[in-house]
C-alpha cells in the first residue's frame, strides 16, 4: 500500500513539474502583446533558444513616414507601437549618421524626420509594458556610409536610458535571458577596436544565403560546442512566381533543422537561425512596390499557413503586415490552441 501511495505521488508529480517546450501556463489570454509571456518551461534553463520560436516581424519598419504612398520606398502605414502590438518581434531599421543624429532612411530616402530615439524609445515603453517579451532589433547601415557609425552606434546603445534594457551579445540567446529586452542584430560592419557588439548577420544582398554566426562553448557534459548559423532567404527583386518558389524552400529546410539540433560531429551542436522575408519588388506584379508585391504574396502565404500547407518556422518577415499576418506566426508557437 505505501509503495503504491508513493508511486501514485511520484507519477503526479512528474506530472505537474514537466511540461512542453512551448506551454501556456496562465490564465491570461494570449494576444499580440503578450504571447511571448506565454511560453514557459519548467524549470526556467530548460526555456527555448529564440532560434526556436516562430516570430512576426516586418521589413524596412520605419518607412511608415513615407509621405508620397505606396511606392518604392513605402512598406508599412503603421507605426512601431501597433506592429508590436500586433505581436510583431523583429524590427528591420536602417539608418544613417547625420550630424550626431541616427535618421531612419531607406536606401537613399529619409523617412521624414523619423529619428532613431523615436522607435528605441517606443520599444523601451512596449517592453516596460509588457516585461514577458523581447524585441530583435536588426540595424542595418544605410547610404551614405559613416566610418564612425558603428562606434557612434554602441556609444548610443551603452548610454541612458537604454543600456539596462539591450543585449549586446553575439550570439542567440534563450528566451528567459532576454525578456524585457532588445537583442542587437548587426548588418553593419564592425571597424573599431573594440570588441564586436550583436549578433552579426552578414546578409547578402537580394540572395538566398547561409552565414556562420560564431561558435561558443558547450555547458554539458556531452556537447563541447554549438555552432550557430543564419539560414535567410531575402530574394527581393525576383518574380513573384520565383519568390514563392524561394520561401517555399526556405520553410522546408527550417521544418527539418532550425533550432537546436545535434550536428554530424561528435559533441557538437547547432544552432539555427531561419529567416523568410516575404518582401520584395518587382514589375511581374504590375508596378515595381513593395504594396503591389505584397498583395500577391501575403495572401498567399497566409493561406498555406492557415491550411497547415506549411507552417511556419523561425523569424517571418512581412510588408504590410496586420493582425492575421501577425498572429497566423505567433500563434503556431501553440499548437495546442488554448487560451488564443
Amino acid at each position: 500500500m505505501f509503495f503504491r501511495k508513493s508511486l501514485i505521488f511520484t507519477t503526479t508529480l512528474f506530472l505537474l513539474t514537466t511540461t512542453s517546450l512551448f506551454t501556456n501556463a496562465s490564465d491570461t489570454k494570449i494576444t499580440g502583446n503578450n504571447w511571448m509571456g506565454s511560453i514557459t518551461t519548467n524549470p526556467p534553463s530548460h526555456s527555448p533558444y529564440l532560434s526556436e520560436l516562430n516570430i512576426p516581424g516586418t521589413h524596412d519598419s520605419g518607412t511608415y513616414r513615407w509621405p508620397f504612398g505606396h511606392i518604392k520606398c513605402q512598406n508599412f502605414c503603421m507605426n512601431i507601437e501597433k506592429q508590436l502590438n500586433l505581436g510583431c518581434r523583429f524590427l528591420d531599421i536602417r539608418l544613417v549618421l547625420s550630424e550626431g543624429i541616427f535618421w531612419v532612411h531607406h536606401d537613399y530616402f529619409s523617412c521624414i524626420f523619423l529619428q532613431f530615439d523615436r522607435i528605441m524609445s517606443a520599444c523601451k515603453k512596449f517592453l516596460e509594458k509588457n516585461p514577458s517579451e523581447t524585441i530583435i532589433l536588426s540595424v542595418k547601415q544605410a547610404n551614405p556610409k559613416k566610418d564612425n557609425f558603428a562606434i557612434r552606434l554602441c556609444s548610443y546603445f551603452l548610454s541612458e536610458p537604454y543600456k539596462d534594457i539591450m543585449f549586446l551579445d553575439d550570439y542567440i540567446p534563450k528566451l528567459e535571458a532576454v525578456r524585457g529586452r532588445i537583442v542587437l542584430m548587426r548588418r553593419y560592419s564592425n571597424n573599431y577596436p573594440t570588441p564586436p557588439i550583436g549578433i552579426y548577420t552578414d546578409f547578402k544582398y537580394n540572395d538566398t544565403f547561409k552565414y556562420k554566426i560564431g561558435t561558443k562553448p558547450g555547458t554539458w557534459s556531452n556537447c563541447i560546442s554549438i555552432d550557430e548559423y543564419l539560414y535567410c532567404e531575402d530574394n527581393c527583386k525576383t518574380p513573384i512566381e520565383n519568390k514563392k518558389k524561394k520561401i517555399i524552400a526556405n520553410l522546408m529546410e527550417a521544418k527539418s533543422n532550425s533550432g537546436f539540433n545535434p550536428s554530424s560531429e561528435p559533441y557538437v551542436y547547432t544552432n539555427n537561425l531561419f529567416i523568410t522575408f516575404a518582401s520584395g519588388v518587382h514589375i511581374s506584379c504590375g508596378l515595381a512596390s513593395p504594396f503591389m508585391y505584397s498583395r500577391s504574396i501575403n495572401p498567399w502565404l497566409l493561406e498555406l499557413f492557415k491550411k497547415k500547407t506549411y507552417s511556419p518556422k523561425g523569424i517571418i518577415v512581412w510588408d504590410y503586415v496586420n493582425e492575421e499576418l501577425s498572429k497566423v506566426v505567433w500563434e503556431s508557437n501553440f499548437p495546442d490552441g488554448k487560451k488564443l
